[in-house]
């Protein structure tokens, strides 16, 4: 496992970010688990959390590959300032930083405007997100950015932990999802791998991580 990796587990376990128990994710699926990447809340978790991402987009190909850093509201907001903060106090990388809104404004320069933020002719965007799932949120998001201006290109994508989601449970491949928008993949952990450091940390109960196990097999996990 890379630092960056153990650094990771180590924020999520210490703020709390990732809780086990029976929760309802966004598409109604059941999970014994949830990962809430806002419970990193104060200044020192976030610059810890920038550090993190950046360290992994600079340890890996294309780290010089793209201009900005795109994060969806909400939460990929605050994430993909951290990212855009440690990439330029650490590795002297300026990107820019782009999100967007629920809901359009109707008032001030930025009327009627879902974006924030500089997307020039010929852009490469990095998206960042907590987690992965699905992917249908991002993949409408991606089509969104790449509309933003002529030549805009939204090149990987990037998120903390991939979910492994089962498909019986609304889940797919991260890897399979991006290469069929031929788009570059990064995931600090997988679920498997953040349950492997937790329970070397003695943060997680064995228990925990069988029914996490199961309920990754798409198995009934209660």
């Amino acid at each position: 496992m890379q630092p960056y990796q153990s650094r990771l587990a180590d924020l999520l376990s210490r703020y709390e970010a990732f809780r086990t128990g029976d929760f309802t994710l966004k598409s109604g699926a059941a999970s014994p688990y949830f990962i809430n990447f806002g419970r990193i809340d104060d200044g020192r978790g976030l610059l810890a959390l920038g550090e993190v991402f950046a360290d992994l987009l600079q340890q890996n190909p294309g780290f010089d590959a793209f201009d900005v850093v795109a994060g969806p509201a909400y939460k990929g907001i605050p994430l993909a300032t951290a990212i855009a903060v440690a990439l330029a106090h650490k590795y002297g990388a300026n990107k820019g930083v782009v999100y967007n809104r629920k809901e359009k404004k109707a008032h001030s320069e930025d009327a009627q405007t879902v974006y924030i933020g500089s997307v020039p002719t010929g852009c490469r965007i990095m998206l960042v997100d907590d987690v992965f799932t699905s992917g249908e949120t991002k993949e409408a998001m991606i089509g969104q950015l790449q509309q933003l201006g002529d030549g805009v290109k939204v090149v990987g994508l990037v998120v903390g932990v991939d979910r492994q989601q089962h498909p019986s449970q609304g889940g797919q491949d991260m890897q399979q999802f991006c290469q069929r928008l031929g788009i570059a993949s990064y995931a600090v952990l997988s679920v498997t791998e953040l349950l492997q450091e937790l329970l070397q940390r003695q943060a997680c109960s064995n228990d925990v991580a069988t029914r996490v196990q199961r309920y990754l097999k798409g198995e009934t996990y209660k």
